[in-house]
C-alpha cells in the first residue's frame, strides 16, 4: 500500500527547533556537550565510505553506497544534524535526521533519521509531488551496515506525513576534500539554497520483528538543509532547472521493490 501525504510550499519564520546533540565520533549514544558542524559529519560519514570501499568487497561497496547516498549527502552539503523525538511502540526514542528537498517537474522532499551513530536503524521517508498526486515511501534499514539485501528492509504499511520548506538562505557549498566528491556532481549548486524544513510523521509497519518500532511518529520537527530550484536569492521559491532528478533517483533506487510494488 502506498502511503499518501500532503505537501506544502511555505514562507515560515525561521525556526529550525534545532537541539544540540554529541559530536560525531565512536559514541552510540545520542546525547552530548556538542553539536556537529555539517562538514564534521559530511567527513564522519565520508569515513565510513571510504573504509568499506577499501574492502572490495560487493557487499561492502553496496553498504558504501548507501551511506553515501543517504547519510554523507545531506551535510555535505549544508544540511544540519537535528534530534528528532519519536513515538514508538516501545516509548520515546531520541534519534539524528536530516531534510533536504528539490523543487521542478516534481517536487520532493528526502528525511533520513538514524537511531544512533552506530546506524543500529536507518529510516529513509522518500516524499514525491507530481501531477498524479502525493506518494511516500518510508522505509526501516535494520541491519544498516551489516546487510546489503533488501531483506533488511522493512515497508511501512500505512501512515501519513506532511512537508514544508521555506525560510531560505545562503546558496549551498559542497564540504571540500571528501572522498565521494566526485560521486555529488549530480546535484546542481546553482539553484540550490539553504532552506529550513517542517517534517511530521506517522507510520505503522507490519513485521513483528520490528517490536517497538512498529509504529514511528513524530510532528513538526525542524531541519534545516539544502533545496534546489529555489531561484531567487531566498526571497521565494519557484521551479527552476535542476540535475538533483539524477541524485534523487538514485536515492529512489534505495527504496526496495517490494516497498515500491505498493504503489
Amino acid at each position: 500500500m502506498t502511503v499518501r501525504h500532503h505537501v506544502r510550499l511555505a514562507r515560515l519564520a525561521c525556526s529550525a527547533l534545532l537541539v544540540g546533540v554529541a559530536a560525531c565520533g565512536g559514541s552510540s549514544s545520542p546525547t552530548g556537550p556538542t553539536t556537529p558542524t555539517p562538514a564534521q559529519l559530511a567527513a564522519y560519514f565520508d569515513s565510513i565510505y571510504s573504509a568499506r570501499l577499501a574492502k572490495g568487497t560487493t557487499a561492502d561497496s553496496t553498504i558504501a553506497g548507501r551511506v553515501r547516498d543517504l547519510l554523507e549527502f545531506p551535510p555535505a552539503f549544508g544540511a544540519v544534524r537535528s534530534t528528532l523525538t519519536l513515538s514508538t511502540t516501545g516509548g520515546a526514542q531520541t534519534w539524528y535526521g536530516f531534510t533536504y528537498g528539490s523543487l521542478g517537474a516534481d517536487t520532493e522532499f528526502v528525511t533520513v533519521a538514524y537511531s544512533d551513530t552506530s546506524l543500529s536503524n536507518v529510516l529513509l521517508i522518500y516524499d514525491e509531488y507530481d501531477n498524479s498526486g502525493q506518494t511516500i515511501y518510508t522505509p526501516i534499514y535494520t541491519r544498516f551496515l551489516t546487510d546489503p539485501s533488501d531483506s533488511n528492509t522493512i515497508g511501512a504499511y500505512t501512515g501519513t506525513t506532511s512537508a514544508t520548506a521555506g525560510s531560505f538562505g545562503p546558496a549551498c557549498t559542497m564540504v571540500p576534500g571528501l572522498a565521494a566528491a566526485s560521486t555529488f556532481q549530480s546535484f546542481d549548486l546553482s539553484t540550490c539554497l539553504s532552506a529550513t524544513f517542517t517534517v511530521t510523521l506517522n507510520a505503522t509497519y507490519v513485521a513483528a520483528t520490528l517490536g517497538p518500532l512498529a509504529t514511528i511518529s513524530f510532528s513538526n520537527a525542524g531541519f534545516t538543509g539544502p533545496l534546489s530550484g529555489a531561484t531567487d536569492a531566498g526571497q521565494h521559491v519557484s521551479a527552476g532547472p535542476t540535475r538533483e532528478s539524477a541524485w534523487l533517483a538514485r536515492v529512489r533506487a534505495l527504496v526496495p521493490r517490494a516497498v515500491r510494488s505498493r504503489g
